[in-house]
């Protein structure tokens, strides 16, 4: 689609492929977590060509309360992918998230990351996060 459109943007499921010619907002949504939709990631675009790809990975068994959320932000959507779910797998509770943080720092091309374990939330790399501004009713 890109060759057709100077923006593509696709949602399957909480992964996400960006290419826009101008900034945007992507909130994260991490389950029953108080900071779900609350925060988002804002891509910034550097050079036309951008892409952002974010992954958000959310562990299969929920009664062992892992990640509520990990978004990790890369130029490739395979490797995204990879590393949220390698990361998010070893996020078993909020006292993971540092060791989570350093996994996604060695990982080569991982851009940035944030990860939400119940009330707390890590932020690593190249990447803003914002407040969300959700209005009740």
């Amino acid at each position: 689609m890109i060759p057709y459109s100077g923006e593509v943007i696709v949602e399957n499921g909480g992964d996400i492929f960006l290419q826009t010619a101008r900034a945007a907002t992507v909130a994260v949504f991490a389950g029953a977590s108080p900071l779900s939709l609350r925060i988002g990631i804002r891509t910034a675009v550097k050079r036309p060509a951008g892409r952002v790809h974010l992954r958000r990975h959310r562990g299969a068994l929920a009664q062992l309360r892992p990640a509520d959320a990990v978004c990790v932000v890369s130029r490739s959507c395979a490797l995204a992918d990879a590393a949220a779910t390698a990361i998010g797998n070893r996020i078993q509770s909020k006292q993971d998230i540092p060791a989570g943080i350093e996994i996604g720092k060695r990982i080569p091309g991982v851009i940035g990351l944030v990860i939400v374990a119940a009330d707390q939330m890590g932020v690593w790399g190249a990447i803003e996060v914002v407040a969300l501004d959700r209005k009740k009713g």
